[in-house]
């Protein structure tokens, strides 16, 4: 069962801190964990020849180990009460390899140690994007969506409620794309900031509008649920140094596809060639665009209720856009 709580950016910043870094060592705690999973995994002996801690986690801690005799894995850290969300990292991480339509982490192991929890992944080497990068990527994502559409079963949803960063996603089942997404994506975002007492005498009725409204909104683009990562921004996908795009940390579930190109739109950092390479490859129906502001709102204020009234001016630029 996942927890309903969600974290705050102070508990955020506090957690990623919880692994002293002295001398770019990782607690003896976590360095024994590791060796000892990996020993397992391999069926040999494992020592841990260094360590450096990697930037960009605001959530949790990231450290990219170097293995005796040969390898590299990242581990993440957190408080032990990440497990569960380790748990569904991994699983999704499985899930979206099983595809084999892009490159994926493969997930090793998770562990609770002492206070906090480890996520030990694979270690993918960083190359330069070229300059058909993006273009790559367009397509490996389309093949993804198309690869995993669910049928005969068109439902909405994923089996397990999991995380999107830090805060509670829920996935119940539903069979109608408008009501899974008014229902566990805009509503839940909109009640749990009333419960936190963040947003303005705007945002609540905006937000509203908007929901009685996507009936219509969505109704244009009807299609079959297929696998999203979920939370598919440019610090969620990376270049391989083999040039191929790779993408990591999701907080999947079965959706509409254009709810990706949401988050990608608002912060991906992905010029045209990307969009025209999918839309080639899985033509997007006519206004997909304006469609995506709705994904966006989803997105903007899963962020208002993780790190505050910052992100209420474009949650509600978002809404009057979309009532427009």
């Amino acid at each position: 069962m996942v927890c309903d709580r969600g974290f705050g950016i102070l508990e955020a910043y506090l957690i990623s801190h919880l692994s002293q870094r002295r001398n770019g060592k990782l607690d003896p705690s976590i360095e024994a964990a590791v060796c000892r999973l990996m020993s397992e995994r391999r069926g040999e002996a494992v020592a841990i020849r260094g360590c450096r801690s990697l930037s960009g986690g605001s959530i949790s801690e990231a450290w990219l180990v170097d293995l005796l005799p040969d390898g590299q894995v990242v581990a993440k850290i957190n408080a032990a009460h990440f497990q569960t969300a380790f748990e569904l990292e991994f699983q999704g991480l499985d899930e979206l390899r099983a595809i084999g339509a892009i490159r994926v982490p493969e997930p090793l192991a998770v562990e609770k140690v002492g206070n906090r929890a480890i996520l030990v992944s694979e270690a993918i080497g960083r190359g330069s994007p070229s300059p058909d990068f993006f273009k790559r990527f367009g397509q490996h994502l389309a093949s993804l969506h198309r690869l995993s559409q669910r049928e005969p079963d068109h439902r909405f949803g994923y089996r397990c409620d999991n995380y999107l960063g830090s805060a509670r996603q829920p996935n119940r089942w539903c069979d109608d794309w408008p009501t899974f997404f008014a229902k566990h994506r805009l509503g839940f975002q909109i009640d749990w900031a009333r419960q936190q007492s963040i947003g303005s005498r705007d945002l609540f009725p905006l937000v509203q509008s908007v929901i009685k409204r996507l009936p219509a909104m969505l109704a244009p683009a009807t299609e079959p649920p297929v696998l999203l990562h979920g939370d598919l921004w440019s610090g969620n996908y990376l270049c391989d140094s083999d040039g191929q795009p790779v993408i990591l940390d999701p907080a999947v579930y079965y959706g509409h596809r254009e709810a990706e190109l949401g988050m990608l739109l608002w912060m991906g950092n992905c010029p045209n060639a990307f969009y025209e390479a999918y839309n080639k490859c899985w033509p997007l129906r006519t206004g997909w665009r304006e469609r995506a502001e709705v994904y966006t709102l989803y997105h903007q204020l899963n962020h208002l209720n993780l790190f505050g009234a910052g992100y209420l001016s474009c949650c509600e630029a978002t809404a009057r856009r979309l009532l427009r």
